[in-house]
């Protein structure tokens, strides 16, 4: 799985839930402003933390590498609510990772409160994740 490949199965996962929302997502490299207005929204990213080659060259040649980082969900919701849309949505985006069966692996997925930002209370879901290239 090349770089290209686990970055969009990655922010396919998120895609596919937040998609059902109705709510704006922001995605890395994608032109799009932040909401100001009083509704639920998300950003996503994607950070590589590491990369190591994790065999030797076989018969065809190749050679396996695994990268590793981590994916963090920032999940914003209007302020005024106890927190529960913030709550309620990203623990919808933690099952969405838990759920996923892809060549990348996720693990630790879990919800960080972060606080008020501005208009907006922020949970973030934050998984560490795996993936392997051949080449």
């Amino acid at each position: 799985m090349t770089l290209q490949e686990a970055r969009d199965a990655m922010l396919g996962v998120f895609k596919t839930y937040w998609d059902t929302t109705g709510f704006t997502a922001l995605y890395p490299d994608v032109p799009g402003a932040v909401p100001t207005t009083d509704v639920v929204w998300a950003r996503a990213t994607i950070k590589h933390a590491l990369r190591r080659q994790s065999s030797l060259t076989g018969g065809l040649g190749q050679i396996k590498y695994e990268n590793q980082g981590i994916l963090i969900i920032q999940v914003f919701a209007p302020i005024g609510e106890g927190s529960k849309r913030a709550y309620q949505y990203g623990m919808n985006v933690v099952h969405a990772y838990e759920d996923a069966r892809l060549d990348v692996w996720f693990r630790n997925v879990h919800l960080n409160e972060v606080g008020n930002s501005g208009a907006f209370e922020q949970v973030n879901v934050v998984a560490d994740f795996n993936y392997d290239e051949v080449r």
